[in-house]
């Protein structure tokens, strides 16, 4: 007679059976549905799921392009109606145009930064208190509002008004979107996932320059002013459609639901690794905000007298604590849970990395973590600890301070900022803002420069698109030396053609010039922002590095037509001079990040390293070669081995 027992068992078996039969069954669907194209080479990585997030969240740079120059060709409609119309002509309650003089309109140019500028310094606080997907859903709210404004302008007050606040939206999506694509993606597809947000920038700006050619009439380019407002509309659903990053989550102490994002992103494939890795880097990034991290000895101490591994018996515990132990869970037991597993120094300088998750063949990802976190009546308030400190994210003021974190952020930040801000000091937006009127110059009272134009955009895109093909094979800091030595050339040979007066050599060169930009500092600058810091502290760089981004920006595109004016031909020299420091600077200063943890390009860019490296390079140009070098100087003292002998 069947025991009531193994009824059970016989009844459940089929259940069981039929549960692990559809899930092969589903994991092999999402397979097939990968496998049903082809993909490029540099998308093999990169899961279907993903690659639709990146998509979605790249809507914002799309926006931040097509703002960026949409006043470029239609300025003459803009001002001036084209001499069609009188100035003062209206269809309905709009007018045809809004006249402006030179002032005005490079104030209704500049305020874009400026917003910009303002949007980069709120974006960072709003995607740590909003989270990734609830900034990037709100921040269309900017994009709206200054495009309907914008698009039905009555006044030069009206049109600075809505530039501003279209900035403002730009801004935040320039914050937004890489620290968004940088933490849905994989370590070996970081690169290329990161830089759409540069291929979706140039996208707009394209796309822009094209409709302007067919919005030339006075009142249809309001048109032209309004259309990212529609796509902010479309953008905010689609959002609702896309996942919170897993380091967002995991950061706010929601480890399961990070999970599940990371499972979901990746489509069917195993997890366990990089998620192992996502939680245990929060282990560091949750470290209380004004405390040092413990030195090892600390830690050993710690160790010694709370883990119930060591083989003390309660009285000892006891005495060691002050207490007992399983009635108080003091500030280093966390600290040693911790840091249990994480690499350590040893006395000889190697590092041993072991496993922060030692029961990893039992249960889920999260059930490791939760495991490691603490040991018995520990490991629950240990994990309480870890939920509330993982809110924990430090501002751009303890940034700035070197405060807040248990990491050393000076040199990172430091390269971050110049990366960021020579992206735009190089001149690439003057070109872009300005690039119509820098061809009317070769040729006047003619459509041709509005189609080089809208060629110029092409090449980028181009450009950009060859760029994500290898920015991961390549590396960061050999195509940004590309990319800035090639500059620093194009901006010369510019100059030598404009005072031969060769147009076809300004015109090639200023193709050059947007070519070297688009495979090195239009994508690097994302990149290293992004890469370069831990989770607690990635939303202050981000947005500290865009305020620097967009108050460069807004210089560049208010000086420009000054130079133009003041330098003449030679206008193009300061932009080659920056970027020709900048690729010394590359060379000697900045280290690769392509496939490294922030750990580890934190470890390689330290403090005193830098300060290494510049006396190095000073010596380099203090050297005479033609100086002899001193004889080495034999030591009178006897060495302890003579001594000893």
């Amino acid at each position: 007679m069947a025991s009531p027992n193994a009824e059970t068992v016989v009844s459940t078996t089929p259940s069981l059976t039929s549960s692990i039969i559809d899930a092969a069954g589903e994991n092999e669907k999402l397979q097939t549905k990968e496998s049903r194209w082809h993909k490029p080479r540099f998308l093999e990585k990169i899961s279907g799921r993903m690659l639709f997030c990146a998509v979605v969240a790249s809507i914002g740079s799309f926006n931040n392009g097509f703002n960026t120059s949409v006043f470029n060709i239609p300025e003459g409609v803009i001002r001036f109606c084209n001499g069609v119309v009188p100035p003062d002509h209206k269809h309905g309650a709009l007018p045809d145009c809004i006249p402006m003089n030179n002032f005005q309109w490079g104030m209704a140019v500049a305020m874009f930064a400026i917003g910009g500028l303002v949007g980069g310094l709120i974006g960072g606080p709003g995607i740590t208190r909003l989270g990734r997907r609830g900034a990037m859903l709100w921040n269309n709210l900017f994009l709206i509002i200054g495009g309907l404004l914008v698009a039905t302008t009555t006044s030069v007050g009206q049109t600075i008004v809505g530039r501003f606040i279209v900035g403002i939206g730009c801004g935040g999506a320039c914050v937004i979107t890489p620290t968004y694509l940088n933490e849905i993606a994989t370590k070996e597809a970081r690169g290329t996932l990161g830089s759409m947000n540069q291929l979706f920038i140039v996208l707009g700006i394209l796309v822009t320059e094209s409709m302007g050619l067919g919005l030339l009439e006075p009142p249809l380019w309001r048109i032209l002013a309004g259309f990212p407002a529609i796509i902010s509309v479309l953008h905010m659903g689609a959002c609702l459609m896309i996942e919170e990053t897993p380091h967002y989550l995991a950061l706010q102490g929601r480890p399961e639901e990070a999970e599940k994002s990371l499972r979901r992103l990746r489509a069917g494939r195993d997890i366990t690794e990089e998620l192992n890795e996502v939680l245990h880097s929060q282990d560091s990034d949750d470290t209380d905000l004004g405390d040092e991290l413990p030195s090892d000895d600390s830690i050993d101490r710690t160790s010694r007298a709370s883990s119930p591994l060591q083989g003390d018996d309660d009285a000892t515990k006891k005495s060691k604590h002050g207490s007992d132990p399983e009635e108080k869970t003091t500030t280093d037991d966390i600290t040693v849970a911790r840091h249990q597993g994480t690499p350590r120094e040893s006395d000889h300088g190697s590092e041993h990395k072991e496993s922060a998750y030692p029961n990893a063949d039992i249960g889920s990802p999260t059930d490791q973590m939760n495991t490691a976190s603490g040991h018995g009546a520990h490991g629950s308030q240990s994990r309480a600890r870890f939920r509330n400190q993982g809110t924990q994210a430090i501002n751009v003021y303890q940034l700035l301070r070197n405060r807040g974190g248990p990491h050393n952020l000076y040199k990172p930040l430091l390269i971050a900022t110049i990366f960021t801000g020579v992206q735009q000091l190089s001149g690439i937006n003057g070109v872009m803002f300005y690039s119509t009127s820098i061809f009317q110059r070769l040729y006047a009272n003619s459509a041709t420069p509005m189609h080089i134009t809208v060629g110029t955009g092409g090449l980028n895109l181009v450009m950009t698109l060859a760029t994500l093909a290898v920015v991961d094979r390549w590396g960061r800091k050999g195509l940004t030396l590309v990319s800035a030595a090639g500059m620093t050339i194009a901006s010369c040979v510019i100059v030598g053609g404009s005072i031969g007066n060769v147009d076809v050599l300004v015109i090639a060169c200023v193709f050059f010039f947007i070519a070297f930009f688009a495979v090195g500092l239009g994508v690097t600058p994302w990149l290293v922002m992004t890469e370069s810091f831990p989770t607690y502290a990635r939303s202050a760089a981000s947005s500290w590095c865009m305020v620097i981004n967009w108050f460069c920006n807004f210089i560049v595109g208010l000086i420009f037509p000054s130079l133009q004016s003041g330098l003449g031909d030679f206008t193009f020299v300061p932009f080659a001079v920056v970027t020709g420091l900048f690729t010394l600077f590359v060379l000697f200063f900045v280290p690769e990040t392509k496939g490294k943890t922030p750990e580890d390009i934190i470890g390689a860019t330290n403090q005193r390293e830098f300060r290494e490296d510049g006396a190095r390079l000073a010596n380099v140009f203090r050297r005479n070669p033609f100086r002899r070098r001193p004889e080495p100087i034999t030591p009178t003292t006897p060495l302890p081995e003579e001594i000893a002998a």
